[in-house]
């Protein structure tokens, strides 16, 4: 990992809080609200967005998202990569027959 992977997360906006108001309750939608306003103007959402997926994060409030927001984006992200590999391989596939 290079020192940029690892300064992204001292740069979150997140880090002027508590953990606990990152880390609410699944339940306790007003924390979550308040977790969500302090992803909201981070300048490191994408690179926190993306150690969440890579990392399946299964607790906290991550660039914005839930756990369950968190899988759902990467099930989506999953399919959308899954049917752009099928296009691509019956394009080559079309191309050879051609």
């Amino acid at each position: 990992m290079s020192a940029e992977d690892r300064d992204w997360r001292a740069r979150g906006t997140c880090n002027s809080v508590s953990p606990d108001v990152m880390f609410p309750e699944p339940q306790d939608k007003p924390a979550i609200i308040q977790a969500r306003a302090v992803c909201a103007g981070c300048p490191v959402g994408l690179m926190c967005l993306g150690y969440a997926l890579t990392t399946k994060q299964e607790h906290g409030v991550w660039a914005g998202l839930t756990p369950d927001e968190l899988r759902r984006a990467a099930a989506a992200a999953r399919r959308r990569l899954q049917r752009h590999r099928k296009a691509r391989r019956e394009a080559a596939a079309s191309q050879v027959a051609a």
